[in-house]
């Protein structure tokens, strides 16, 4: 997943991240200031005639225009403007029993894109004689702790008042102190899950249940939850060898790779409990879709492997959000495969950047601080 919050210091971090701010690409492991969106007057190269052809995109999807910023991997790239159509295909989206729909946190395009595709989504569903269900939308962002103050907002079907306004949902939820970036961010997000009447999901696990895992690992876990998250059986070599090398550079080389394994724990207790999730949100609402970072999105160890073992035969469709960069002109500069061959998503959806203050700058300074 990616992350975008106040610079930690490395053991504040391992804390925080604990609570659900592991990384990806594009990931930041804080700032020092708040992101903002700059562009600059150059189209990205994808967005040409000639470019458009090589790689297939559809006639009617916008263009991205090159932001200064952080620049995926997928079956078939797509390009978005920031308030414009991703190209994704809705019908396939709406008769999924899955759909994950992955971010960078801090990227206000990501949540504008996702909240259109929600709408989306949400009138693909509805039947002709009225009566709309959508669906549920799990999210990574509410904490199974935080529960009961949704269950307080739900009316009697398990859905909230239509003008039910997104911010009054992220205060009940105390969404300041969650460690999460600013509620206005993702309040389009949010507002256009309610306004479709989707219900809404926790999908982390508590606080305090991934604090442990981070800082003791897997053996915390009853083994009845062990087995029953798959949890169990570890990673295969390849698999683990890269999570502890995207964690070791999301931290800007500052501590090595045998400091991050309870945080490799984390994130595959995570991954798992949003799978379980998912699947608990489809047998009683139908379809689900899932708004998380991409790192949980990505199909070869995150979420959608843990679905395929627990709803097997289920239809899966992943999509991960990236970022343009000058560095990468072609549309095959955005897809590359796990360790272990794997195409990382079905979709993967390039985007304008945002600007933002280099994370390793700071983290490397505090560092050497403490030498």
């Amino acid at each position: 997943m990616n992350t975008m919050s106040r610079s930690p210091s490395p053991r504040t971090w391992l804390r925080r991240s604990a609570l659900g701010r592991l990384v990806f690409t594009a990931v930041l492991i804080g700032g020092v200031g708040a992101a903002s969106v700059r562009a600059s007057d150059t189209v990205h190269p994808l967005c040409s005639a000639a470019s458009a052809e090589r790689a297939r995109l559809p006639p009617a999807t916008a263009c991205v225009t090159m932001a200064t910023g952080a620049g995926g991997g997928a079956s078939r790239v797509l390009v978005a403007a920031t308030a414009g159509a991703t190209g994704l295909p809705v019908g396939e989206l709406a008769a999924a029993d899955f759909v994950l729909l992955g971010e960078i946190h801090d990227n206000p395009h990501h949540h504008r894109l996702r909240g259109a595709l929600l709408r989306e989504i949400a009138a693909a569903r509805a039947p002709p004689n009225g009566g709309a269900r959508p669906g549920a939308v799990v999210f990574e962002h509410l904490r199974a702790d935080q529960g009961p103050a949704l269950d307080g907002l739900r009316r009697a079907d398990g859905r909230f008042d239509p003008g039910l306004q997104a911010s009054a949902l992220l205060a009940a939820v105390d969404w300041a102190s969650s460690g999460w970036p600013a509620a206005d961010l993702f309040e389009p997000l949010f507002g256009a899950a309610i306004e479709g009447g989707f219900v809404l999901a926790t999908g982390d696990p508590a606080r305090g249940s991934v604090r442990e895992v981070a800082r003791k690992g897997l053996a915390v876990l009853a083994s009845v939850e062990l087995d029953a998250l798959g949890l169990a059986t570890p990673l295969d070599a390849p698999s683990q060898a890269e999570l502890l090398d995207e964690l070791v550079q999301s931290h800007c080389g500052v501590m090595p790779a045998s400091a991050f394994g309870g945080m490799a724990d984390a994130q595959r207790y995570r991954d798992a409990h949003l799978a379980r999730a998912m699947v608990t949100a489809r047998e009683r609402h139908g379809s689900v879709v899932l708004i998380a970072g991409n790192g949980h999105v990505r199909a070869d160890r995150g979420v959608p492997w843990h679905l395929g073992r627990m709803a097997p035969g289920r239809s899966i469709v992943s999509i991960l959000f990236v970022e343009a960069s000058g560095e990468k002109p072609l549309a095959t500069d955005y897809v590359r495969g796990s360790a272990t061959g794997r195409a990382l998503a079905d979709y993967v959806v390039v985007t304008p950047a945002i600007v933002r203050p280099d994370p390793c700058e700071v983290m490397r300074q505090r560092a050497g601080s403490k030498k």
